[in-house]
Formats: structure tokens, C-alpha cells, sequence
């Protein structure tokens, strides 16, 4: 299935389904996963939703530019990068000489100054009708000239393949001085002024017409989903514009294997959140994630629509009630922001589910208004942590006595919402933030920024990764638990060993910990805590 267009008058859009494949399988490979998740330590990162898309940065990292006899790649697109790699870091002025479908070749075109004698550098990689990668069979890596800042490998189309990410960000930045500037300053490269006008005029040629191309494959993006996933459910919703034409309007994915798996051995816990795309069609990703045996984050369903509101929020809850059997919601948590529509779409859909709020979002909003106030993340932490009444007046009282005005604005977010003290008994879930979907969201960033079905294919398998190395580390622990709960357990017994335990009437305890003295009945399993 073609994810990308195919354009016959430009290089870029002749390699445009290679190319893509390569750029995901970059994404893949450069997927670092998130931390474990942890309850009681206060985030480091205070950094709350993103308003909508920041400048593009200017650093153009690329590969690490090392060539070896035998080097394999996954198609010959990937070898091409790997030269232009080459030829960044090093500064040396290559040339391709072979273009056959089976066969690409590049050699030095450099000369030394002294003898005038040609350099020997040589590259040729070529893939076998027997093989399934591409591998480099000659490699003659001697230079005999000296990096002058000129290379005939770096054409128009070459900067325009560069740039065209950075230009679909933000075009207005990345004008044709701002290129050359960039060229000269990272990669010591010269180019001229109409190299770099006519780049910046085949990028956006580019990117005009992808994204129309990219919505006519939407459907075949879907039909091959359902081909290769039986039983998956995939919504793609068009409405018509006054042309009579089809026009996007929203799109939705859940794959079979997954919604069994979650169903089977996952908590039943769901955390949503929605987030901007980075391309040019402005939109707004809706995902929703589980939690696995060992806690960590498990996606489950996520979808596309164009902007974050009630009635799509609708959409997405009917179509996540219907996909996992939620029902009323009764017993499922659900961790999201305090998002009008959102809130409104659950309690209409789900009106049993327990709705928690996420404390980041409050925290992030309260401190806009007061960022001069040092102490308000500990002491909102503090209070989302509390594990009964006594506990929540007690840090409601602190959090008076510390600012008067910063007490109301917190008691105008509905606190029982988001703290531990209210959570229903029988989840046996003590989170009060809803900060993994934000690292999911932060892991497919460099997603967001590909064109549409481009975007839901490494989306995919950027999920597909997660999942399976949290398969993996759930059932790596030879033991009983796994890995989370033996972390979670040694914190516990940690805590516990400070405990001063004394015999009271009627076959309960008195147990002080930490200041705080609690009632505990071993027959009943209750602790007055």
C-alpha cells in the first residue's frame, strides 16, 4: 500500500514510498522508552499541554555519517541518506555515477591541489534477487584531496529533502538566506542563493501536494488495516463539501489483538488526552492508553479529528465503549484534563465510569496565574496525595495558610475530583495525574510532524514497539509479580519497617507511621488510613 504520492516530475516523489518507509524505520529505531512510573515523587518537568506548534529548531541533526564494506540497509533510500550523512560530516565532494533500480554507486569528484591527480574514493552498494537488504560490496575508503566547501551531490532536490520538515513547520523562518546560513554554519557546505530559492520552491511543492494525495489513500490505509488485522475496527468519516466532494473530517483506529489483550490482562484503567498535529492540516490527535500488568503504558485506541470538542469526544467514547465493553463505565477509571467537551461527552456516555482529573493539568493552570509561588507544587501535590479526609483537610488548611487567593483557585477545580482521598475503594489505583499519556504523546512527537497516513503508520508502529517491550518486561520476572510490583512492594515493606505496631481491643491494631496513627483490622483487612 503506497503511504506517500507519487509525483513523476521530482527525484523526492519518484523515491516518495522509500523514502517514507525509511524515515519511519528511523523513527522506530531512535524510540526510547519512558521511565517507570512512579507514585509520591514530584515531576521534574513542570511542563504542562502545548498551545500549538512551536518554531521549528534550527539544529539538523542527522545520522552519525560512518560507512563500512558490507554495510547493510532496508532499501536503497537508505543507503542515499547514509552518503548524504557522509557527505555532511565530512565535507567531501561526492558525486553519484550508477542510478540502476539494483545498483547505486557514488565516488569522489575532489582533487588535490598538488599533483592534480583524481581522488580514488569509491562507494557501490547493490541489492541481490536472493537478498532482502541492501549491502555496500565495494568500498575503496582512501581520500587524496582536501574538503573545500564544494559538493555536486548537494542539488536542489538533495536541500530540498533537508529542509522540507523545517519548511512545513514554519515556513516564514526558513527563507533562502536562513538555508544557506544554515548549510554553511552546520556542514560547512556552499551553496548559492538560487540553489536555495529553488529548494525552498520544490519543498513546498512537495508538501502542496502530499497532504491532497495523502487523504485520497485514507481509505486504502484502512482497507489494507483491515486486511492484515481481522476484527480490528477502523472508522474513516468524510463529510461533503458544497461540490459534492468527500472531505475528511474524522478517523479512528482500534487493532483486534490489542482490544483482546487489554480486555484480558490489562488494568482497568484508561487515560485520554488529545494533541496537535505538526503538519500543515492543523488537527488534533485523540489517543487513549491502558496500563499493563507491570503498569506501563499499553495504547489501546487513537484517532484523528480536527479540532478537540464535545461532539468529537463524543464520537471517540462511543466508539472506545463499543471496542472494550465499557458499558456505563462501572468499574473502569478514567484519567483525562478538565477539557469542557471531554468531561461533558464521558459523563453523557459513561456516567458510572470514575472520572479522575489530572493533577498536572491543574497544577500547569494554576500556575499561570500564580508562577511567583514557590511552594504551590508541593503543597497541590501533597493534597492530591492525601489518602483520607483527615489528611485532605489537613493540606486544604496548609495550602490557606500559605495564600489566601491560591486556596480559592484551588477549591474552584473541585479538589475531590483529583485527590487520592476520594478515589473508589476496589480499583486499587492510586494515580492522580494522567502524565503517562503525556510521554506517549512526547514518544510519537516526531510523528505528528509526517504527512497524514505517513503519520498513522509510524504512529502504529511506534505503539506496536511500546506494547511489545512492555510484553516482554511483564512476563520477564521469574517470579509472581512483576517487575512493578516487586519496586512497588520493596517501597511498601521500606515504609512499613518504620511503623510502630501495638495491640488494641477487638482484635485490631494501633499502627503510627510517619506522625499519623491509624486503626487496622486484619480480620475486616480495613486501616482507618
Amino acid at each position: 500500500m503506497s503511504l506517500v504520492e507519487r509525483d513523476p516530475g521530482g527525484d523526492y516523489d519518484e523515491e516518495g514510498e522509500d523514502r517514507d518507509e525509511f524515515h519511519i524505520e528511523q523513527l522506530v529505531k531512535d524510540f526510547s522508552d519512558e521511565p517507570p512510573i512512579r507514585h509520591d515523587v514530584y515531576p521534574e518537568s513542570e511542563d504542562v499541554d502545548e498551545d500549538g506548534p512551536t518554531r521549528a529548531r534550527t539544529n539538523m541533526r542527522r545520522g552519525n555519517g560512518e560507512l563500512f564494506y558490507k554495510q547493510a540497509f532496508f532499501n536503497g533510500v537508505a543507503f542515499k541518506e547514509a552518503v548524504l550523512d557522509y557527505v555532511l560530516k565530512t565535507g567531501r565532494n561526492l558525486k553519484q555515477y550508477r542510478y540502476d533500480k539494483s545498483k547505486i554507486g557514488y565516488k569522489c569528484v575532489g582533487v588535490n591541489d598538488e599533483d592534480g591527480f583524481k581522488c580514488e574514493w569509491k562507494v557501490y552498494a547493490s541489492i541481490l534477487s536472493n537478498d532482502r537488504v541492501w549491502k555496500i560490496n565495494k568500498f575503496v575508503d582512501k581520500h587524496s584531496c582536501i574538503p573545500n566547501g564544494e559538493c555536486e551531490m548537494l542539488t536542489v532536490p538533495h536541500i530540498a529533502r533537508l529542509f522540507v520538515d523545517k519548511i512545513r513547520d514554519d515556513p516564514e523562518y526558513f527563507m533562502p538566506r536562513k538555508i544557506e546560513e544554515i548549510v554553511m554554519r552546520d556542514w560547512k557546505i556552499s551553496i548559492t542563493r538560487p540553489q536555495c530559492q529553488a529548494a525552498r520552491k520544490t519543498a513546498r511543492k512537495w508538501i502542496e501536494r502530499e497532504y491532497d494525495e495523502q487523504f485520497h489513500r485514507l481509505r486504502d490505509y484502512a482497507a489494507e488495516i483491515m486486511a492484515s488485522n481481522p476484527n480490528s475496527h477502523v472508522e474513516v468519516e468524510c463529510i461533503t463539501d458544497d461540490e459534492g466532494k468527500d472531505m475528511f473530517n474524522r478517523f479512528y483506529v482500534c487493532f483486534d489483538n490489542i482490544r483482546r489483550t487489554w480486555m484480558a490482562t490489562c488494568r482497568p484503567i484508561i487515560g485520554i488526552d488529545g494533541c496537535f498535529l505538526k503538519n500543515k492540516i492543523k488537527g488534533q490527535l485523540l489517543v487513549a492508553l491502558g496500563r499493563d500488568a507491570n503498569n506501563g503504558i499499553y495504547p489501546i485506541a487513537w484517532g484523528v479529528v480536527k479540532v478537540e470538542n464535545y461532539d468529537n469526544w463524543l464520537w471517540f467514547a462511543k466508539l472506545m465503549k463499543e471496542d472494550f465493553g465499557l458499558n456505563d463505565g462501572d468499574g473502569f477509571i478514567l484519567m483525562s484534563d478538565r477539557q469542557k467537551g471531554l468531561i461533558k461527552a464521558v459523563s453523557e456516555e459513561l456516567p458510572k465510569i470514575e472520572h479522575r482529573m489530572c493533577v498536572q493539568h491543574i497544577y500547569g493552570n494554576l500556575k499561570k496565574v500564580h508562577g511567583n509561588k514557590t511552594r504551590l507544587k508541593p503543597l497541590l501535590w501533597d493534597l492530591a496525595w492525601s489518602y483520607n479526609e483527615t489528611e485532605y483537610l489537613r493540606h486544604l488548611e496548609r495550602i490557606f495558610a500559605y495564600d489566601s487567593r491560591v486556596y480559592s483557585d484551588v477549591m474552584r477545580t473541585n479538589p475531590k475530583s483529583w485527590c487520592r482521598a476520594f478515589h473508589k475503594v476496589g480499583n486499587y489505583c492510586i494515580d492522580v495525574d494522567n502524565n503517562p499519556t503525556e510521554s506517549f504523546n512526547s514518544s510519537i512527537n516526531k510523528a505528528r510532524e509526517k504527512p497524514f497516513v505517513a503519520m498513522l503508520e509510524a504512529i502504529r508502529r511506534l505503539a506496536m514497539v511500546r506494547i511489545a517491550k512492555r510484553s516482554v518486561l511483564s512476563h520477564s520476572h521469574t517470579g509472581i509479580c512483576t517487575p512493578y510490583v516487586v519496586m512497588f512492594l520493596a517501597d511498601e515493606h521500606k515504609l512499613a519497617s518504620t511503623a510502630k505496631v501495638s495491640t488494641s481491643t477487638n482484635g485490631t491494631f494501633e499502627v503510627k507511621v510517619s506522625g499519623d496513627s491509624h486503626r487496622v483490622c486484619l480480620k475486616k483487612m480495613t486501616c482507618t488510613c
